[in-house]
This record gives structure tokens, C-alpha cells and sequence, in this order.
């Protein structure tokens, strides 16, 4: 997927999971509620959001690559997911032999920098 930003910079977006992905843009949708923000309370305003929707046993792996661009109208990178024994993603390689490895990356948990 590709989003333009500001001027002509971009934001390149993809997903890779161990099972088939549903995708879907909302935006401004009320039955069920979905793709809105609120600058303020009591205020809404439509946005546009990215949903993935999957049938799966547990556990499930998504990996969501986010990838700032320059120039939004540039080729997207040829990506290769790689799976490890269970079938779920364990990297993602890049066709310039660049490797995420998503065992060696750093997890944050929603609630750091919070008091619990």
C-alpha cells in the first residue's frame, strides 16, 4: 500500500503473516464505527485506517513494514518474507540482500513509559 504525505514524500506499507490477509479501507464508517480521529473531546473527524483481518489459530504472527519514502510515486522494494519452521514470518529480506530479522528486534509493550 502507498500513502502520499506532504509535498511529495510517501509511505510505503506492507504486511506479511503466517495466514492470508483481509484488507480494507475505512474511513468516516459507522456501522460498525471505524476510521475516525478526535482532535478534541466530542469531536470526530473522518481518517482513513488500515484494517487486516485474518481466520487463524493462535499463535499468529503480522509483521507491518513501514517504510518513508522521498518520493511517494517510487517503485516499492521487492520484499521476500521468510518463515521458519512453523510458517510464520522470522524476517524480511529486501532485493538488495538487506535482512530484518524480526527474532533480533527490539519489542516494546503498549503500556512502557506508563505508570501501571
Amino acid at each position: 500500500m502507498r500513502v502520499r504525505g506532504r509535498g511529495e514524500t510517501g509511505l510505503l506499507l506492507g504486511t506479511f503473516a503466517s495466514v492470508p490477509l483481509k484488507r480494507d479501507l475505512v474511513e468516516g464508517e459507522v456501522d460498525p464505527i471505524g476510521g475516525w480521529v478526535s482532535p478534541n473531546y466530542g469531536v470526530r473527524t473522518p481518517a482513513p485506517m488500515l484494517v487486516h483481518d485474518a481466520v487463524s489459530r493462535l499463535p499468529l504472527r503480522v509483521v507491518t513494514l513501514l517504510l518513508p519514502v522521498r518520493d511517494w510515486l517510487v517503485p516499492p522494494p521487492t520484499l521476500l518474507a521468510r518463515t521458519g519452521a512453523t510458517g510464520m514470518p522470522t524476517a524480511v529480506a529486501f532485493e538488495d540482500g538487506t535482512l530484518i530479522r524480526l527474532d533480533e528486534l527490539p519489542v516494546s509493550h503498549p503500556l512502557d513509559g506508563m505508570d501501571r
